[in-house]
């Protein structure tokens, strides 16, 4: 174990931050230190923005690497005025697909590619998917260009974080949506198209358009992707100077607010905050007539009630509160190495249980994920019938 002013010292040198903020950041908890059986070595996470870095960021002392946490991407409300003001009347702009899962950073440390989540954390789990899928097409992309972090969707049902399939990722998929340099450059969305070269997908791309053209073609490809019921696009400048923006769909909204109100008590509130201000500004910017705005309302409302209908049904009938993601493992041992991580991560509300063992080894296992705050107030609900 590295001791504490020691780490202080290489913090502070690879992030050029002076000792007595990242003594206090340490102290206080916003520099975390992560050392489990996987990986290797010891790294540290930021878990709030910090010395000109963003949240997510990891840095790994050993091998002297900082990789940059991914900025937040801000959501239009209202198209047209977005557009306008964040890229010019004269600008143009790159339309690519927003998909629904979580959004990893893969790096390269000693020739192995690593997997890190939104808030820092080396996932064995999705490491081992990635490295099954294209392990090789990556290691070769990073190798080729060194001092580069591939930014990327990790998508299908399953996927711990968010599971959802698609037609082109039934199980996992993962697709590119961007790369960045260490020092936090992105590249243009021509430079990107590099990573075709090696065979790794990237995400969907609708085209590029003026913002006039765009102002036009962003609602009618989201109602495309509406009744696909995908998730929505994120909207950037081609040669990515400036900050991209994002706007979902309202299947997306409705498909959330169910699966939020299932677990109510921990999820429900700022769900249906969040998601019927945005269901509400895409109406009016819409200028739905009454038999839209009767259908949009009633898609929200039924969400809502089915949602927790469902999940007061299960919890009556002897279940808790409780989402189930199926997970495959190419071994025990990476099921091993992801038990440890999510008993780190969540400190037990999170279990893994071993559904199957193949003959080749790969292990069949059941992610259970227990929303504790829905669990206790429905069960004292039931008993006392009141809230």
């Amino acid at each position: 174990m590295r001791d504490r002013e020691e780490a202080v010292n290489y913090l502070s040198e690879l992030l050029g931050v002076e000792e007595w903020k990242v003594r206090e950041a340490l102290k206080r908890g916003t520099i975390r230190r992560v050392k489990l059986s996987f990986p290797d070595f010891e790294y540290y996470r930021l878990v709030r923005d910090f010395g000109g870095y963003e949240r997510g960021t990891l840095v790994v002392p050993e091998h002297d690497l900082v990789v940059r946490g991914f900025p937040k991407i801000e959501r239009a409300l209202l198209l047209e005025p977005a557009l306008r003001t964040r890229f010019g009347d004269g600008g143009r702009v790159v339309v690519e697909e927003k998909m629904n899962g979580h959004n990893v950073r893969l790096f390269e440390v000693e020739g192995e590619v690593y997997a890190a989540t939104r808030g820092g954390l080396i996932c064995p789990y999705t490491t081992h998917r990635v490295r099954e899928l294209c392990g090789e097409e990556l290691r070769s992309f990073l190798e080729d260009h060194p001092d580069t972090v591939v930014c990327a969707e990790f998508v299908g049902r399953e996927n711990p974080y968010v599971s959802k399939e698609y037609p082109e990722a039934p199980d996992v998929g993962l697709f590119v949506f961007d790369v960045r340099d260490l020092d936090g450059r992105f590249w243009s969305f021509e430079e990107k198209r590099a990573v075709d070269e090696y065979g790794l997908e990237r995400v969907r791309c609708f085209g590029e358009f003026s913002v006039e053209e765009a102002v036009e073609e962003v609602p009618r490809i989201i109602r495309e992707l509406d009744r696909e019921g995908r998730e929505g696009v994120v909207i950037k400048d081609p040669g990515r100077e400036k900050p991209p923006l994002k706007y979902t769909t309202h299947s997306a909204h409705v498909e959330e607010l169910e699966w939020a109100f299932t677990f109510a008590f921990d999820l429900g509130r700022d769900f249906v905050l969040t998601r019927t201000i945005r269901e509400g500004f895409q109406s009016f910017e819409w200028e739905e007539d009454e038999e839209e705005l009767e259908r949009r309302a009633a898609d929200v409302g039924r969400a809502i009630v089915e949602g927790l209908r469902r999940a007061l049904e299960r919890m009556r009938d002897g279940g808790g509160a409780v989402e189930e993601v199926p997970l495959t493992f190419a071994s025990m041992r990476w099921y091993r190495r992801y038990e440890e991580f999510v008993k780190h991560v969540t400190g037990g509300t999170h279990t893994l249980e071993i559904v199957s063992e193949d003959d080749d080894g790969r292990v069949k296992a059941v992610l259970k994920k227990r929303y504790v705050r829905t669990e206790d107030k429905v069960k004292s609900i039931f008993e006392e019938g009141v809230l």
